[in-house]
């Protein structure tokens, strides 16, 4: 215990961040999800990779949480894995702090031949498009054949490393009993409260640990100084739940993984980050000053611009914080912004060193969810700016293979044709 004048700190050990200094700010939250209703499919990406066996299985229950199973007869290599579609972003100097709660197994005893893992974290190897390929790193809770452990992921020498420290060498309290808390804590087999606090210059310490009765007890951490590299390649990093199987035996048992929920926070006043910056899009991108045609009849429908992330930027966010409509008559129409929709005649072009993409070429758009609508009349001109804190924004999937926005009118006038414009201001979270 320590007593400063009034201030009394029963703990100093994690009434401290990563940077020495002392946890009194507001958390200011960037990501958030759980299972309460559905799978969460805009926030979360759900894999499931099957090879020559029986394919893993991903079940949500009604109470809030989803088994991700490894059947006895998968093959070796079979996986399931659930991950966060954005790759939150990680701000130089402060501490990220990474709260996640789930079962490695819901099952007591030892399963041999299965590794799960929950944490912040990728797989390079699941990168088939841009610079991420073959670039994987973070943080994760890990069960392997039986063993807990505590894992640091990177790929600085060249290729991924996983370095697995058990739970008999952690440097924290192991929480069975002989800690610093005095718990005995069942990590194997039972949902806990997993938290991961950085702060990545490069160097740094990560923590992990497990919130016990209300308080943050650390079980391990990673120190890094004295490198000639650094010791991961981000912070920017996923939530992700996985469980794969790593024998080619038949296993004696089914063995699930269970994912409760997650949630991600940096401890400063989210006020201004230099890294956030805007650019502007619009239909007549490039020098073609022309609008595009609409064509009479109600329903018709024209893509007048679409975005997306480059290849090699496939670890940002990009959000639409404002859109606008323009016609060149007197006419009606209905905007939306949709996401994913199946383009026809799309030629993507570079914006030049945006890392941002656009396409004015597409002539029609099928499917896509719908994220903002509105309408407008006359010989007019409309500006949403109700659009920055949608929640479907434009990420890439964990293959790097990049989500793409598109703005479409639609005629409401049955005997009136007309050109339309459009334009998108986008803002960009990269890493």
């Amino acid at each position: 215990m320590l007593t400063v004048g009034k201030l009394v700190l029963t703990d100093t050990q994690t009434n401290a961040d990563t940077t020495d200094r002392l946890r009194v700010a507001v958390h200011s939250m960037q990501y958030e999800m759980g299972h309460s209703v559905d799978k969460s499919p805009y926030v979360m990406e759900e894999v499931i990779i099957a090879g020559t066996g029986t394919a893993p299985t991903s079940t949500l229950d009604t109470r809030a949480f989803c088994d991700l199973t490894i059947p006895t007869t998968a093959s070796n290599g079979a996986r399931v894995f659930r991950q966060s579609k954005m790759y939150i972003r990680y701000h130089a100097g402060t501490t990220r702090l990474v709260l996640i709660s789930g079962a490695l197994s819901v099952a007591a005893g030892t399963v041999t031949g299965v590794t799960s893992r929950i944490g912040s974290f990728d797989n390079g190897s699941d990168k088939t498009t841009g610079a991420g390929a073959g670039q994987g790193g973070g943080h994760f809770f890990c069960l392997q054949d039986g063993q807990v452990g505590i894992v640091e992921r990177s790929t600085q020498t060249g290729t991924q490393v996983d370095t697995f420290v058990p739970r008999s060498s952690w440097n924290g309290d192991k929480l069975d009993g002989t800690g610093r808390s005095g718990a005995t804590v069942n990590i194997a087999s039972a949902i806990q409260m997993f938290w991961i606090d950085c702060c990545w210059m490069g160097v740094g310490i990560t923590r992990l640990g497990v919130v016990v009765d209300g308080q943050m007890v650390v079980c391990h951490a990673f120190y890094h100084r004295d490198l000639t590299l650094p010791y991961t390649r981000s912070a920017t990093l996923p939530i992700r739940f996985e469980i794969e199987k790593t024998t080619t035996t038949a296993l004696t048992t089914a063995s699930t993984l269970r994912a409760v929920s997650a949630a991600v926070a940096i401890e400063t006043a989210q006020m201004y980050f230099p890294t956030r910056f805007t650019m502007s899009l619009s239909s007549t991108q490039g020098g073609a000053f022309t609008g595009k045609a609409v064509a009479t009849g109600v329903g018709t429908r024209v893509v007048l611009l679409s975005a997306r992330l480059a290849a090699w930027n496939c670890r940002a966010l990009l959000n639409a914080a404002a859109i606008g409509v323009y016609t060149s008559d007197i006419s009606y129409l209905e905007y939306r912004l949709v996401l994913n929709g199946t383009l026809t005649g799309a030629t993507w072009v570079d914006n030049a060193n945006t890392g941002v993409e656009y396409d004015i070429s597409a002539t029609a758009i099928t499917g896509g969810v719908t994220i903002v609508s509105g309408y407008c009349s006359g010989l007019a001109r409309v500006d949403d700016t109700n659009t920055e804190h949608v929640r479907a924004r434009i990420t890439s999937n964990y293959q790097g293979v990049p989500d793409h926005m598109s703005l479409v009118v639609y005629n409401l006038s049955a005997a009136k044709a007309y050109q339309a414009f459009g334009h998108m201001q986008l803002i960009m979270d990269r890493e």
